[in-house]
């Protein structure tokens, strides 16, 4: 190369200024390209962890609403349980109080069977 060649000293070549914005600009425009790609990425991967959460979140409820019916349904079984035992008990003491009375009945049945025998045997002998 010559000296002057391309209008600089020295022979190198000039690149007319309007290629070199033009370069400047594609480089910019590709960077800001990049940013937004990472940026859409990061909101895409924020949004996916946030959903998983939610529905982590939607899973745990739906368990603790689970255990709560399971609590409220043994409460109630315990519950039945507790009113046939009382019903079973009152019934035998029913039955109790029945069969007591009877012997009692029973009793004083033949207790005045005896009282009237010995009546009778007592005027007989006069």
């Amino acid at each position: 190369m010559k000296a002057g060649q391309y209008g600089r000293p020295g022979g190198w070549p000039t690149v007319p200024l309007n290629e070199i914005l033009w370069c400047e600009e594609e480089e910019e425009e590709q960077e800001e390209e990049e940013e937004q790609e990472e940026e859409e990425e990061e909101k895409e991967e924020e949004e996916e962890e946030e959903e998983e959460d939610e529905e982590e979140e939607e899973e745990e409820e739906e368990e603790e609403e689970e255990e709560e019916e399971e609590e409220e349904e043994k409460k109630k079984k315990k519950k039945k349980k507790k009113k046939k035992k009382k019903k079973k008990k009152k019934k035998k003491k029913k039955k109790k109080k029945k069969k007591i009375s009877n012997t009692n009945n029973n009793n004083s049945s033949s207790n005045n069977n005896i009282e009237k025998s010995l009546q009778i045997k007592t005027y007989s002998s006069f």
